[in-house]
């Protein structure tokens, strides 16, 4: 099944510069919240991580090459391919972001009430399920008929 059946140039384009631009929001999260916490994620270097401007747009830079990556993959190799990266790339972001919000915003919203390890679970479990669920709309938005 093809799953660029009978869609014009444009609605494929508009379809792969959104899953594009959730790649891109998602890593200038992780770089800007992650060198908040003074953790630089990827081993971003010192002398970007200085700067928030900066880590936005190495962020968007990173997402972008992912984003561009998966859309060549889409439409030269295989969908299939495609989405599997597409999803592997989200559990990465996802697994960043539980590791980062558990040593930064629910290490203060739980102050010392729960031990580390819980708190951490607390924010994987969240997190694997933002990552679910932006996987099931992006599979959505790819097969829809229309944007």
């Amino acid at each position: 099944m093809d799953i660029w059946g009978f869609q014009t140039e444009a609605l494929i384009l508009s379809k792969l510069l959104t899953i594009t631009a959730i790649h891109c929001a998602l890593a200038a999260f992780i770089f800007d919240f992650g060198t908040r916490q003074n953790r630089l994620p990827f081993a971003l270097p010192y002398f970007i991580a200085r700067h928030s401007l900066s880590r936005l747009i190495s962020g968007a830079i990173v997402g972008l090459v992912i984003g561009t990556s998966f859309s060549f993959i889409a439409q030269n190799i295989s969908p299939f391919t495609a989405i599997l990266f597409h999803a592997g790339f989200l559990t990465i972001w996802y697994i960043e972001a539980a590791y980062l919000l558990a040593h930064g915003f629910f290490k203060h919203v739980f102050d010392d009430e729960l031990p580390f390890e819980i708190t951490l679970f607390i924010s994987f479990v969240l997190m694997v399920n933002a990552g679910y669920f932006t996987l099931m709309i992006s599979l959505s938005l790819l097969r829809a008929p229309t944007l």
